[in-house]
């Protein structure tokens, strides 16, 4: 897979296994958009990473762990491990109640992920090639369930919101379509808001393009989705488009830390906070918190004004190059990727239909 001194594949194999899970991690794709550099490092007052750091420090949990400990020694890998305490995170309905017991389960999956991991190391002229090994399938699904285990978190709405503001009731609440899931996956939560928001302001805008004549050969149905549901009004419209230039001053794309704005206080709440943990939130937290505040206003009038459907079949069906002559941002990689997802989707249910077999509704996928 990457080519390593000979030193280090012989004498600290576990450092090999932790190299090869980040570019496993990376090639597979999705989890990019967490794991990073450029994605998760350099966040000023990320609350997570304030925890992660904590817990990998010597006298924390992750720390006292030969193997977990392998994460503290550099940026990158400290990256990677913010990532899979994001996705024990947002996996969740509720914030966990013991602290300990969370970095528990971050401490588990990395070490799954680490030992699944196995391999072999070929002499390739003064160096080594190292190359994955392993005749367990259980390994590759411990790889694809992180992944699905985060898509699948992708689909609830909610989690849109910063932890600090985040419902944490067991009802099961309407999830994104497909598309949008895949669509969110593939932009991160922060360019996704921006391109939510931006639609929300241009929906009448939206209605009138797919109302013009030309429009008739383009998918049908969604000038009556969006004529359902209505574009909002004037004082919503007002309210999206001062969402969307507050939005656009303080947040950007490469950058998390407005998602756990609030986190380490809720999690103060809950009663069990160990000593090793931050005190406090990072003094950098103001940013995080302000952007997180515009996140909250924006997604309750989505919710309230019953905007998803007619967002969704709009970013869905309009051609991409109406959606960018209105200023909708349009990542055209991202959107390729989640029409082809969303069409996979479709010729799976086919099968399972054919089959007579019903899918599984917990099928993160």
């Amino acid at each position: 897979m990457r080519g390593v001194s000979a030193q280090d594949a012989a004498d600290v194999p576990e450092v090999v296994r932790v190299q090869t899970l980040l570019v496993n991690a990376l090639v597979l794709g999705g989890l990019d958009i967490l794991t990073s550099p450029r994605a998760v490092a350099g966040h000023p007052g990320d609350e997570l990473r304030a925890l992660v750091k904590a817990a990998l420090a010597p006298a924390g949990p992750l720390g006292r762990d030969s193997t977990a400990g392998i994460f503290a020694q550099s940026d990158v890998l400290i990256d990677f491990c913010v990532g899979v305490a994001m996705i024990e995170l947002e996996t969740r309905t509720r914030l966990p109640d013991d602290v300990e017991a969370f970095i528990e389960d971050v401490r588990t999956r990395l070490g799954r992920l680490v030992a699944a991991h196995n391999h072999e190391a070929r002499t390739a002229g003064s160096g080594i090639e190292v190359m994955l090994r392993s005749d367990d399938a259980r390994d590759v699904r411990g790889i694809c369930r992180l992944h699905a285990d985060w898509y699948g978190s992708r689909t609830d709405p909610d989690t849109l919101n910063p932890w600090g503001a985040r419902s944490e009731s067991a009802g099961v609440r309407p999830g994104l379509s497909p598309f949008m899931a895949y669509l969110r996956f593939n932009l991160g939560d922060t360019s996704f808001m921006t391109t939510v928001l931006r639609t929300a302001v241009r929906l009448k805008s939206l209605e009138d393009r797919w109302g013009r004549r030309d429009a008739a050969r383009w998918p049908g149905g969604v000038l009556e989705v969006i004529r359902r549901v209505g574009a909002p009004g004037h004082g919503r419209r007002d309210a999206f488009a001062r969402a969307e230039r507050e939005w656009a001053r303080l947040a950007r794309p490469d950058q998390h830390a407005w998602k756990v704005a609030g986190l380490i206080e809720r999690l103060h709440q809950r009663g069990s906070y160990p000593t090793w943990a931050p005190a406090g939130a990072p003094a950098e937290a103001g940013v995080p918190m302000s952007v997180a505040a515009v996140a909250r206003r924006a997604l309750a009038e989505v919710a309230v004004s019953g905007l998803w459907p007619a967002i969704g079949a709009a970013l869905e069906w309009t051609p991409l190059d109406v959606i960018a002559e209105l200023g909708i941002p349009t990542d055209r990689r991202a959107f390729i990727r989640s029409h082809s997802f969303a069409r996979l989707r479709i010729v799976y249910d086919a099968a399972f239909t054919a089959a007579g077999v019903a899918p599984d509704p917990r099928r993160a996928w």
